[in-house]
């Protein structure tokens, strides 16, 4: 959110996600939930209580304050955000895990 609010502030800003997929035609990944494999029962609970608040928020999404434009929050909410660990965002995490190995960054 301080990054969205800031955004004019600076003569330059970059939208990771959108600068990833230009090059490498891939979602961006910035966050995953990593549990050892004994911990499945607490696994199946903190995705339920994912996908509870997630739920809550959209549905109560209209009735929300943001301290920036309600059109760009709606697009950003609704279009731009997924919360699945899908084919193709393990394939993004594969290529980004192969340019630390190639010391990239």
């Amino acid at each position: 959110d301080e990054a969205i609010k800031r955004k004019g502030e600076y003569k330059f800003y970059y939208d990771l996600a959108k600068e990833w997929y230009k090059i490498f035609k891939l979602p961006f990944v910035f966050a995953v939930f990593v549990l050892r494999k004994e911990r499945r029962g607490f696994s199946k609970r903190l995705n339920s209580v994912l996908e509870g608040s997630l739920k809550s928020f959209y549905r109560d999404f209209n009735s929300l304050k943001f301290p920036y434009d309600r059109e760009f929050a709606k697009k950003y909410f609704f279009e731009c955000l997924n919360f699945k660990l899908g084919k193709e965002e393990v394939r993004s995490l594969k290529v980004f895990k192969g340019l630390l190995e190639k010391g990239a960054f």
